[in-house]
């Protein structure tokens, strides 16, 4: 019997060539390198290996699956069928979007595998510039944060006996990991902390935020925290990820011409360097991205807005009315965010996030980690150890800087968790953000009615079981170790 999730394939390689200015997104195949001591014993293969974990991280169909479960989207009139199952919650575990989530998931996990089997035999260390234990962290926080992804998704709520994921720690496809079982909650969380800690360890030096550095590890600690209710170093690691980082926006500033630069500063968050817009190593997006994927038209990249729309057919996905009676006039988001919006009740607003230049529509980088969730995090960490007044002032933070309007002081905890979870609502649509909030916080999903269809009626959707993602079917056929999570 096939084995799933060692047997997948890296599909696409564009074989080895030299390393230049464009090596962040180049793809290399584990699977297409002769099993040699030279090759696997080079530097600057397994750099290149590492490389490819960024460009197979699935953070894309992460954020398409929870935008289209959740309620940020609206089924638009010219919708070719793609996510309709996902949005009206009809799906099953032989989806082809859960399937691909869970897929590249752990495809990332093997090429990072791969690098780890390997990098403590380098024998060119510093060759071209490369230092193992650079590469080495990088591929540790790698396989966590791809792990990570499949915990929120595939689990539920964080229960340390309950089901969690089969954390894969080898390329070797011919051990017992063949069939592995899925572990608990508390172990496969565990396993998380363990990589990033060893990572973060190491001491990576890197600081460009396409690659896994010192904030990004802290940033992906906090949010594990802050999922298994260890609020208190979900508090301390969001204070390391942001360090001295500065939140772009703030009151509006009227200059004559009549033009706001405060929200040119929020509209840039979403100017990719790709588009001339700075460098990578100096981007127009300055300090709010932590962690994103690059993608660049051309290479291997995940077009990221032909999930919602397309110059040739039309729209797929308009932005939900029950998302955008969420902002007040004058919040930049509006601007930043949506390519058209009108009324709140307007059934055709267009997403501007990842909407993509002209001449390559839909390529953009997709942004992983910012800075406005990890204060966003703070906030609800503090919100949950009594902290109101630490909590509001994150809140506040974020509400100034975004023009969103006065901010209403919290009266309780649960007062507090639902203006910190509406801002998020607010701050992160397309993201990957809402449904693992909503899980988190024992919530459901609610839509207005002007987001329901004749085919789709429901307003509301009670089942939290089916706010996990079902095991793929077929990993379920290939692995008889493997169990189906309740409700599929």
């Amino acid at each position: 019997m096939k084995k799933r999730i060692l047997n997948i394939i890296l599909i696409g390689a564009i074989g080895l060539t030299s390393l230049n200015c464009t090596d962040l997104i180049e793809d290399v195949s584990p699977d297409a390198l002769p099993e040699s001591s030279q090759t696997l014993t080079d530097v600057t293969i397994l750099e290149r290996l590492l490389v490819n974990t960024y460009q197979t991280m699935p953070i894309g169909q992460e954020s398409f699956i929870q935008a289209l479960m959740s309620d940020e989207a609206r089924i638009a009139t010219t919708n070719n069928g793609s996510g309709v199952f996902l949005w009206g919650r009809t799906f099953t575990s032989q989806d082809n979007d859960v399937e691909a989530l869970w897929n590249s998931s752990y495809r990332t996990v093997f090429t990072a595998n791969k690098v780890l089997d390997n990098i403590d035999n380098v024998t060119n260390n510093g060759a071209n510039g490369l230092n193992k234990n650079q590469i080495k962290a990088e591929a540790l926080g790698m396989r966590a944060f791809a792990h990570f992804i499949v915990l929120k998704n595939f689990s539920p709520k964080y229960s340390p006996t309950a089901l969690g994921c089969a954390y894969m720690k080898s390329s070797n496809i011919e051990n017992i990991y063949d069939t592995p079982p899925r572990s608990n909650m508390q172990d496969s969380y565990q396993n998380v902390l363990s990589d990033l800690n060893a990572a973060l360890a190491l001491n990576p030096t890197n600081n460009l935020n396409m690659r896994m550095s010192k904030d990004a590890l802290n940033a992906i600690k906090s949010l594990v925290y802050l999922e298994m209710g260890d609020n208190a170093n979900a508090i301390t690691f969001a204070n390391a990820a942001i360090g001295t980082r500065v939140l772009k926006g703030g009151p509006e500033i009227v200059t004559v011409p009549a033009t706001n630069p405060k929200q040119a500063e929020i509209t840039n968050i979403w100017t990719d360097p790709i588009t001339s817009a700075g460098t990578n190593a100096a981007p127009i997006d300055g300090s709010e991205v932590i962690f994103q994927q690059i993608n660049i038209a051309g290479a291997v990249s995940f077009n990221m807005g032909a999930l919602y729309r397309s110059p040739a057919l039309g729209v797929f996905w308009n932005a939900s009315t029950t998302l955008k009676q969420k902002y007040n006039a004058g919040d930049y988001r509006i601007a930043a965010y949506y390519r058209t919006f009108g009324t709140p009740t307007s059934l055709t607003t267009v997403f501007n996030k990842y909407y993509g230049p002209a001449a390559t529509p839909g390529i953009a980088n997709i942004k992983a980690i910012r800075l406005a969730e990890m204060i966003l995090v703070r906030a609800e960490a503090k919100a949950k150890t009594g902290d109101l007044a630490g909590a509001f002032a994150d809140y506040d933070l974020i509400r100034v800087s975004r023009n969103a309007g006065a901010s209403v002081a919290f009266t309780s905890t649960q007062d507090a968790i639902d203006k910190i979870l509406d801002e998020k609502f607010r701050e992160f649509p397309l993201e990957g953000k809402r449904m693992i909030d909503l899980k988190r916080n024992g919530k459901i999903v609610t839509r207005l009615s002007t987001d329901t269809t004749v085919a789709y009626p429901n307003t509301s959707f009670p089942n939290v079981d089916k706010m996990t993602l079902p095991i793929p079917y077929s990993e379920i056929f290939a692995n008889p170790n493997m169990k189906q999570n309740v409700g599929w």
